[in-house]
């Protein structure tokens, strides 16, 4: 496939769809292969032209953003997957690896947004509860416990043996003022396991002790 699109550009060395698709086939060997270590260079190069063509698609800045995260350009990843979930249609994948990124940065707004969008497109798929938690993670961390608790009561009712949502549900519930609902949460939590230092932090707090 290389070989074949390599002696292509000789035809159109301008071509941006052949770009992508070289860019394509270089990252997913630098993916899947350990004997190709030009695999990575290759797709970043090939990338980079497609991908800052103006006509560049999400799915094409999406690959050039996990290639970038794979060479550890985190700052340059972000701001080429950020573009991604701006083009439309917009590439899932964008939004998901969009989301990994900003948190890390510790943008997150930005990653509770991409996660929020990326549900409503994927919906309750097997991997939403584990969202829904991230997403109620993410909104204590901006002090928003009205949003979180409504996050961890879907990941609950999608859940309901999950201790991860339960446990986070009581702390939302605890700091909106609301606490019989998170009294209520906690013990749903207490009833699934062993209490963590979390559940053990919360019990102190709605005791009235530091």
């Amino acid at each position: 496939a290389v070989l074949t699109l390599a002696s292509t550009l000789d035809d159109a060395p301008d071509s941006v769809a052949i770009y992508g698709a070289l860019g394509r086939v270089w990252l997913e060997m630098a993916e899947t292969r350990t004997d190709r270590p030009d695999a990575l260079p290759r797709a970043l190069e090939a990338l980079e032209r497609a991908a800052s063509a103006a006509g560049a698609t999400s799915d094409t800045k999406t690959r050039y953003g996990r290639a970038l995260l794979r060479d550890g350009q985190t700052e340059a990843a972000e701001r080429v997957l950020q573009q991604a979930t701006e083009r439309y249609p917009i590439e899932p994948e964008a939004l998901l690896l969009y989301a990994r990124v900003a948190e890390a940065q510790r943008h997150d707004d930005a990653a509770r947004s991409a996660l929020i969008a990326y549900s409503a497109l994927a919906g309750e798929d097997a991997e939403f509860v584990d969202r829904a938690v991230r997403i109620g993670a993410l909104s204590l961390q901006l002090n928003d416990p009205i949003t979180a608790a409504a996050w961890f009561s879907r990941a609950t009712a999608a859940a309901p043996s999950s201790p991860a949502a339960w446990r986070g549900l009581a702390d939302a519930e605890w700091r909106s003022g609301n606490e019989p609902a998170a009294r209520s949460a906690l013990t749903q939590a207490l009833t699934l396991g062993p209490p963590d230092a979390q559940t053990q932090a919360l019990q102190r707090r709605l005791a009235g002790r530091p």
